[in-house]
């Protein structure tokens, strides 16, 4: 898991760090490898280079681009790598929910804070590091990586795939109803009768819909609002609840 840490003060970076490596410690993980930049141009620069899984940005940066204008760059090639902000002001903190920011945290920051967004960004990236949706076609075998998900559909007489890295659509000669015992269900969870949407892809749920990453809109049955709830919650709150109460 590479975690991303971008802070003009050195004060902080070493801060953010040390906790980190805090974290690692006491939840006995070691494959965490820490990336530090300075700048946020030298990172634009490299990011095509790098595979980021977790992403600490500052915000207030001295003749340079700020982080939330760097944000909206990543966004634009990467919907999903988790985005933690880190600042001294709460002036964009509204502004943060456009790049589907993970936590806005106000300096000094708090073991506490770090250890609660390590906790969900190192969950997402176990649960859907190399693995794939296996897909067999006319004869050809191909695999689509669980992170590239966003949401199934129901079309008769297909199965649409509906992809992050895509603005298309895979259409599948399979059954709807064959999906949930070949999906990870900590992943992948139904919310209608046409949908089966992957859980680190929702950015909100309402009582009668859910917004997706790429903002699509689907429909909530009220038969699977409770199910879609407990999934979100165990996705995001699981591991985060364990490690207060180790620490209690």
């Amino acid at each position: 898991m590479n975690v991303i840490i971008c802070e003009d003060e050195r004060i902080y970076r070493k801060s953010i760090s040390e906790k980190i490596k805090q974290w690692m410690h006491f939840t006995n993980t070691e494959d965490v490898q820490l990336i530090l930049f300075s700048s946020t141009g030298e990172l634009l620069e490299k990011w095509e280079q790098l595979s980021a899984d977790l992403l600490f940005l500052d915000i207030q940066f001295i003749d340079e681009m700020n982080g939330m204008e760097l944000a909206k760059l990543i966004r634009q090639k990467d919907e999903q790598v988790p985005i933690v902000f880190v600042t001294s002001t709460d002036a964009y903190v509204y502004e943060g929910y456009s790049v589907s920011a993970l936590r806005y945290l106000r300096k000094p920051i708090r073991y506490e804070e770090i250890a609660e967004c390590m906790d969900i960004a190192y969950k997402q990236y176990r649960l859907s590091a190399n693995r794939f949706f296996t897909v067999s076609e006319n004869g050809n075998r191909f695999l689509i990586p669980y992170q590239d998900i966003l949401y199934f559909e129901a079309r008769s007489p297909h199965t649409i795939v509906r992809k992050r890295s895509d603005p298309g659509e895979i259409r599948l000669k399979l059954r709807f109803s064959e999906l949930p015992e070949r999906l990870i269900p900590e992943i992948f969870v139904r919310c209608h009768r046409s949908y089966i949407v992957n859980i680190a892809h929702v950015r909100s749920i309402k009582r009668n819909e859910l917004m997706m990453s790429n903002q699509d809109l689907l429909p909530i049955s009220r038969p699977y609002l409770a199910s879609i709830n407990g999934v979100f919650d165990r996705y995001y709150l699981e591991g985060i609840l364990k490690n207060a109460v180790d620490t209690v």
